[in-house]
């Protein structure tokens, strides 16, 4: 029983340093590194009951360190974080995080119109009166599915903290293509603007937001030339340079990004080469943008890290603020955890980001 329970366990716990080879195991390697402490526990525990089993305690040893490499690494690397923060976030008292937790409200399935039809957005927000600042939010799903009911308990938490946060939608590809997902962003956007005292928004103090194909969307929307004064912007491990991205894959590769990228824009780059480049965030990374904080997790497989430090670079060579925090260990959507180690920290900074950007 106890040597059963000691190889289940190492089957969860050795995703964390193996990484997935198709979209079945994802969810355990994205899942490992954020629960590595729970597992560790585990481990540990499982231990103490068989003292004098050998084969149980080798296994559990080889849990313990497979459960304990993303922790370690987390933690060995968090004032390197902090420093890339600090270079580039001068927080000040002014504009330090508001930490009142406020009684909130939410506005489910609020329509607006897009070119060719209607979309809904659901708003959250503080359900005092005032005039807050917002976070347009814009979920993931590799352009093909998602809603914007993910992510809710962030954006509950966000609006516990003073923002009103907009989870929106856009149409998906295959059946609409590039650049139907940034319109739908853009309407999204001057919906807002024309509705911003009706939903108690601040409409000089607003943010874009958003997980993967999100992230991208965000990105691209907050660097196109806009009537709106869109603050900052926060991507959490998103696609910034297409072509690249389909040049080099990740190996492992369990979402098939050239399928996914050829869907999305309709073929491959040796085809649309435009098209891409102008799909591409890392294309507008040529004069200053609004603030960016981006997150990106150091064993992502979907999206490759190196990317992220690429759109950096760019940026801050263009004179635009912009920050990169690279979890160690972390696989592509390791945020899905609310509670995981990794998407406390990121959760962190993306706070004290908003905060310090939007004052």
């Amino acid at each position: 029983m106890l040597l059963a329970a000691a190889l289940l366990l190492l089957f969860l716990t050795c995703w964390s340093v193996i990484p997935a080879p198709i979209m079945l195991f994802f969810p355990l390697a994205a899942g490992g590194p954020e629960l590595s402490p729970w597992l560790m526990g585990a481990a540990v525990l499982i231990g103490l009951f068989a003292r004098k089993n050998r084969p149980v305690l080798a296994v559990c040893t080889l849990s313990l360190i497979c459960s304990g490499v993303p922790l370690v690494s987390l933690l060995a690397t968090r004032e390197t974080r902090a420093a890339a923060f600090r270079e580039v976030v001068m927080e000040t008292r002014d504009a330090a995080l508001d930490t009142r937790v406020r009684p909130i409200q939410t506005r489910l399935n609020v329509p607006y119109a897009v070119r060719g039809g209607t979309l809904h957005m659901i708003v959250y927000g503080p359900a005092e009166p005032g005039q807050y600042p917002a976070i347009v939010m814009i979920y993931g799903g590799a352009w093909r599915s998602g809603a914007p009911e993910d992510n809710a308990e962030f954006a509950r938490h966000m609006a516990s903290c003073g923002y009103v946060v907009c989870a929106i939608d856009y149409r998906h590809a295959p059946e609409f293509q590039f650049p139907v997902q940034l319109e739908d962003v853009q309407e999204a956007l001057l919906f807002l603007r024309r509705h911003a005292a009706e939903y108690q928004i601040d409409a000089t103090r607003l943010s874009l937001l958003g997980r993967s194909s999100g992230g991208h969307l965000a990105l691209l929307a907050a660097y196109q030339p806009s009537l709106l004064p869109i603050r900052a912007v926060v991507a959490y491990y998103a696609p910034t340079d297409l072509i690249g991205g389909y040049e080099d894959p990740p190996v492992p590769d369990p979402i098939g990004v050239h399928g996914v990228l050829e869907r999305f824009l309709g073929g491959p780059p040796a085809r649309l080469r435009e098209r891409y480049l102008q799909a591409s965030p890392v294309t507008y990374a040529t004069h200053p943008q609004p603030s960016t904080l981006l997150i990106q997790g150091g064993r992502d497989h979907i999206v490759k890290p190196r990317f992220a430090r690429e759109l950096q670079e760019k940026l801050r060579s263009s004179g635009t603020r912009a920050v990169l925090l690279e979890i160690p260990w972390a696989e592509h959507a390791f945020d899905a955890i609310f509670t995981g180690t990794g998407n406390r920290e990121a959760l962190d900074y993306t706070e004290r980001f908003l905060s310090w950007a939007m004052k």
